[in-house]
């Protein structure tokens, strides 16, 4: 019942290993890229919205002349 009391663990049976290591990294580099590409595609909406709504100041100004 207690058989894995006894046993020792081996170090490197449990460990993730180069495979782990990689999957690690791949998940990193991968969340680094899509933080990067979130933050890009922000900017750019902000900018517009920016725009737009020195475009629709200008437009209103202009029509109340």
């Amino acid at each position: 019942m207690f058989i894995a009391a006894d046993t020792a663990i081996n170090p490197d049976i449990v460990t993730p290993g180069v495979v782990g290591f990689a999957a690690t990294l791949l998940v990193a580099i991968v969340t680094v890229f899509l933080v990067w590409d979130m933050v890009r595609r922000i900017r750019r909406q902000r900018y517009r919205a920016e725009i737009e709504a020195k475009l629709d100041a200008e437009q209103a100004a202009a029509s109340k002349k």
